[in-house]
């Protein structure tokens, strides 16, 4: 059963580009977050965060639509079929999990502007590919903190 993430770009992805005998590429590492309040064992209420990471390749023909799904502040639905979790330590000694996406695929991203018509979201073409693979998802209606702490 595949994994499958909603939500709002929070900083701008990590990309690099290079080029290949197969021609030019670009790397997009895009991260999320969601944020739990949870009751611990001493029936406080804690804030939990998991953070997930998609690494996505574009050769020449799609980076012009991968640079438009991947900008701060848009919303996407990300699937990967497999986890992979690595964590760091914070200066402040808090543990950070990773959830690495593993094969993700871009199932959803926001097409207009993310400063317009908040809830406004439409299906995005995607490129023939992707078509053949996508599944549809539920919309989901998530609500976003501005402390995520990545």
């Amino acid at each position: 059963m595949p994994h499958v993430i909603t939500g709002q770009i929070r900083k701008a992805p990590f990309t690099k580009e290079g080029s290949n005998n197969n021609g030019r590429w670009k790397m997009y590492a895009v991260e999320l977050s969601e944020r739990m309040k949870i009751r611990n064992q001493h029936g406080e209420d804690e804030t939990v965060y998991s953070n997930y990471r998609a690494t996505f390749f574009a050769k020449e023909n799609v980076m012009q639509w991968y640079d438009e799904a991947f900008q701060e502040g848009k919303i996407v639905s990300i699937s990967a079929d497999t986890l992979h979790l690595s964590s760091r330590q914070g200066n402040d000694g808090t543990v950070y999990v990773t959830a690495e996406m593993i094969r993700p695929q871009l199932q959803f991203s926001q097409r207009e502007p993310a400063h317009q018509g908040q809830g406004q979201q439409q299906q995005r073409q995607q490129p023939q590919h992707q078509q053949q693979l996508q599944q549809h998802q539920p919309q989901q209606q998530n609500q976003f903190d501005d402390d995520i702490p990545f």
